[in-house]
């Protein structure tokens, strides 16, 4: 609102003026030297003036109609001004008038009106329009009465004025104890005013009070917010990095229980070395000793020959006979004696080839016959001749016998000495699938699924068509063999029916003597795709070059027996990049491909189950040792570049856009992971059988059984840690990793579904992980990097629930990594736990609940990376596993109901590779503990492994 001009007050004695001058001849100011008003001012006067006009006093002492009609009318509001104008008298009124009016710039406002203005030189005032004065009574009636009564009308006219006057006196004495209405609005008005002034100075001041009050608490508040932020980040750290130093001296407590148990281990070698050369000096006598009774049976039997010979050619000999007699019996001897010395050097060179030293290394052995042996010329000749002289004789027979008895002593000799050249048996340490026996009218068979020879398979899996039994059955037992035999690198294989994955395994890595392995698994989880006719389609993408010429030969057969099992899963819906109508792999490629698909759900669905099968390939293989992408060239002079993205990981499931749950994947270690000598002839754990994690969508079924499609999306998580240690999730991760998913429905036909027709999203609750990390970069006298430490730790609280099911997850991870020796010396230390909860809200109020611990500490050192590269490395890694059980086979724990599982293994390693990777060496030692009770069977296995030879194998069944 505008302010008002400013107004100069009229005293009250000279407002009477604005009336008595209304019949006075002089000019009234015009409208052309008024002060110009506005249109709500001009307005808001006209009403002024037409409630609050001036009354007029006529001067005449005759009555005139107009006069008399005047007086007939009464106003409440116009009858206090005749008051006004007798409170002043007519003297003081005509001195009034005679002044003179001082100049005046500003408009006059009465009740606050703007009636007049003041001119200089201009003493009438601009009033109101004049109207008639209102008396208090009827004047005209009251002067004719007295006419009546026989008064003259002058007499009439005078007694009217008279009592005019006194009531108009009567009027003033009364009035002057009185508060005017004019008066008593003004205050009033100015009171409102002032009221509506102070209110809106006390709501000015209580809101800007209240604003800088409520600003100070916000900023209080969060200046409490950024110090208990600093306060805990400080923690955080200070916690983190406590923990790296407990963890750095637990690592260096490590490499010293590593050393000490590396000389012990070589004092183990030493010993074991001089058993072997005490053996071999046993070994030696004995067979010393063996060859010289062989010497001396072979030079008795070919003397007896040679007598038995004369003896029987004596009687019969002429003259001219006994001297062909004798030839023949020092060609006899002679073919004795060279038999024996044959017989003696063939056992000599099978000795050698096994590896044995008697003692025959002196030069003067070195041209025997066996080096004509060697070349092929064997002198079978020399028996072979005389068997052909003596075949007319009777000691032909003899000499057969005798050449059969050498040649098998002489086989047996050198396959029971040599080594052996049959093919490694390479294995995974699990329990062991049982196959009871089925009765006879229930369905036995087995399937022959595949037999085919991967050679340069990349991108040309195996195509081929199953066709189910003839029978009734519920339990599927696939068994899986390979023999390779080369050099090869370990290779990922995937099995599909269909669009959809049944089992992902990866391959051995081969010797140039070969290798076989073999692995059962229970598949009847997949039945409903056993029953149908399927594609079956199995990926092993293999590569042969001059280097790797290793390909696979696989077997796999399937055997179906019904033994009354658990129920599986009614449906399966594939979470895949759906390609088998080209005959190809439906596996999606993270980050490439953007992992989504439409599925349908069934609206009888009453329990449903999506499991998550993703590894990482390539850059991704070791996740679990990458570092920040800030430090991925730290050592680039040294090692080159590594890997970034941080050693964390998370796989998420999206239901149409919502979280439904995450997975945070088991650090897994192929065979040729680290260092290949731990793994021969023991695999890692789960490397023939990769586990498939599950999570429960039973409370997204109010919204999925709708009969609509709805998406189905896998995100693979990385973690991206700016310069100041802030941590936050990212889609972005290294290439590449290889995931696929699987929908078990389970249905029931009798439960009515009418709960769910309102198809409502379930309540999620699944905030942000929170992240601490460390860092800390430590550079030499020259400058260059030195030691590079750093962590996360990371925990992770997620819960969905509906009208009928809650599922909750409580996830916990820490990795502490270090760099040093200027990157050539690597060692991470990881621990992933979680907790799974399923609870059935409705018909019983059920649950089943998962936890599992994944640790893992690998350490490794390079060398020699110009010339050659060498790798000395130790490892512990482990899996353990606590469920209640889920519904069917479950792919997460391999087996239905209760489980209860610890696997653990640790050794150390060597390897050596040349120049151009053409020859490498590996050799290691590795110990793997195996408990087990699935199915209600404790299982117990005790496993150590030796420069790929099994030195100690305990097994237990209960």
């Amino acid at each position: 609102m505008a302010p008002q001009k400013s107004v100069t007050e009229v005293p009250r004695s000279i407002l009477p003026r604005l009336t008595w001058n209304g019949s006075s001849t002089r000019t009234s100011l015009s409208a052309s030297h008024s002060t110009p008003l506005s249109t709500g001012q001009r307005q808001k006067q006209q009403r002024t003036q037409i409630r609050k006009t001036w009354p007029w006093q006529p001067q005449t002492p005759l009555l005139s109609a107009h006069c008399s009609a005047a007086f007939s009318t009464s106003s409440p509001d116009t009858s206090i001004s005749p008051s006004i104008a007798r409170r002043f008298p007519r003297s003081a009124i005509n001195a009034t008038n005679s002044q003179t009016t001082k100049p005046l710039s500003n408009p006059v406002r009465y009740n606050g009106v703007y009636v007049a203005t003041f001119q200089p030189a201009r003493r009438a005032f601009h009033a109101s329009t004049p109207r008639q004065r209102d008396h208090h009574f009827d004047t005209l009636k009251f002067v004719q009465r007295l006419k009546n009564e026989g008064f003259s009308e002058e007499q009439a006219v005078a007694m009217m004025r008279v009592l005019n006057d006194v009531i108009q006196e009567s009027i003033q004495n009364l009035t002057r104890t009185m508060v005017l209405r004019e008066d008593t609005e003004r205050s009033t008005y100015t009171q409102k005013v002032d009221f509506a002034k102070l209110r809106s100075e006390l709501l000015n001041t209580d809101s800007t009070e209240a604003q800088l009050t409520r600003s100070s608490h916000e900023k209080i508040a969060a200046d409490l917010a950024k110090l208990n932020s600093r306060l805990r980040d400080e923690i955080g750290r200070t916690q983190a990095s406590v923990r790296l130093d407990l963890n750095l001296e637990k690592g260096r407590i490590r490499e010293e229980a590593n050393s000490q148990e590396m000389r012990i281990k070589e004092t183990e070698t030493r010993i074991e070395q001089e058993v072997a050369g005490l053996r071999e000096r046993v070994e030696a006598v004995k067979f010393s000793t063996l060859q010289w009774l062989m010497g001396v049976c072979t030079g008795t039997a070919a003397l007896i020959l040679g007598a038995w010979r004369l003896l029987i050619d004596t009687p019969h000999t002429t003259p001219t006979s006994g001297k062909i007699a004798t030839p023949g019996w020092i060609l006899l001897l002679l073919a004795s004696g060279v038999s024996a010395t044959w017989t003696w050097v063939y056992v000599k060179s099978c000795l050698r080839r096994s590896g044995f030293r008697l003692g025959f290394n002196h030069e003067s052995y070195r041209d025997i016959p066996l080096a004509r042996l060697e070349k092929g010329k064997i002198p079978w000749v020399w028996y072979y001749k005389e068997v052909k002289r003596a075949q007319n004789r009777e000691e032909a027979s003899l000499v057969v016998i005798m050449l059969l008895i050498f040649g098998s002593v002489i086989w047996l000799c050198f396959h029971l000495i040599s080594p052996s050249f049959a093919a490694l048996d390479v294995f995974q340490v699990y329990q062991p699938v049982s196959v009871p026996g089925s009765e006879p009218s229930s369905c036995n068979g087995d399937i022959l699924l595949l037999d085919h020879v991967f050679g340069y398979s990349y991108g040309h899996p195996y195509v081929g068509y199953y066709e189910p039994p003839n029978c009734e059955f519920d339990t599927v037992r696939m068994n899986l063999t390979v023999t390779s035999k080369g050099r090869q690198y370990d290779r990922l294989a995937t099995m599909f029916l269909g669009d959809t994955e049944v089992f992902r395994t990866s391959t051995a890595e081969p010797t140039a003597d070969g290798i076989i392995w073999t692995y059962i698994k229970d598949m009847s989880q997949y039945n409903a795709l056993w029953k149908k006719h399927q594609k079956l389609i199995f990926d092993l993408g293999n590569l042969i070059t001059e280097i790797y010429t290793g390909s696979f030969n696989v077997t796999l057969t399937a055997h179906f027996s019904y033994e009354n099992n658990v129920k599986t899963p009614d449906i399966i819906l594939p979470i895949s990049a759906q390609k088998s109508t080209s005959n190809s792999s439906s596996v999606f490629n993270v980050p490439s491909d953007n992992a989504t698909v439409l599925q349908k759900v069934d609206p009888e669905t009453s329990r449903a189950v999506v499991s998550i099968s993703a590894c990482g390939q390539s850059t991704e293989e070791f996740w679990w040792s990458n570092v920040f992408s800030s430090d991925m060239y730290a050592f680039d002079s040294t090692i080159g570049e590594l890997y970034g993205h941080s050693p964390f990981r998370e796989v998420q499931l999206y239901i149409d856009g919502i979280l439904a749950g995450v997975v945070w994947p088991f650090p897994i270690i192929f065979t040729g992971g680290v260092a290949p000598g731990f793994w021969r002839p023991i695999v890692g754990i789960d490397a023939f059988d990769l586990r498939e994690p599950e999570i429960d969508i039973s409370p997204f079924l109010p919204l999925l059984t709708d009969g609509e499609y709805h998406s189905f999306e896998l995100k693979v998580i990385g973690l991206d840690v700016s310069e100041d240690g802030v941590a936050m999730l990212s889609d972005t991760v290294g290439s590449y990793w290889i995931i696929t998913g699987n929908i078990y429905l389970y249905l029931d036909n009798t439960k009515e579904n009418t709960s769910r027709s309102d198809n409502r999203k379930p309540q999620v609750v699944a905030p942000e992980p929170t992240f601490t990390t460390t860092r800390h970069l430590v550079q030499n006298q020259t400058g260059a990097n030195e030691t590079l430490a750093y962590s996360v730790t990371a925990e992770r609280i997620l819960t969905i629930r509906s009208s009928e099911f809650s599922w909750s997850q409580n996830l916990s991870y820490s990795n502490f990594g270090l760099f040093n020796q200027l990157g050539l010396s690597q060692r991470n230390d990881q621990h992933t736990s979680g907790r799974a909860l399923i609870s059935q809200l409705e018909g019983g109020g059920s649950s089943e609940e998962l936890s599992f611990e994944y640790p893992l500490f690998v350490n490794q050192t390079y060398a020699n990376l110009d010339t050659e590269l060498t790798i000395d490395a130790w490892m512990r890694t482990g899996l353990e596993i606590d469920s209640t059980g889920m519904p069917g086979v479950s792919t997460y724990s391999l087996t239905h109901g209760p489980l209860r599982l610890h696997t653990e293994q640790w050794g150390q390693a060597h390897y050596r590779a040349g120049t151009g990777n053409k020859n490498s060496t590996s050799f290691g030692d590795t110990s793997d503990v195996f408990e087990s009770n699935a199915g209600g069977k404790a299982y117990w296995r005790a496993v150590r492994a030796v420069n790929g030879s099994v030195v100690s194998d305990t097994e237990d069944f209960q």
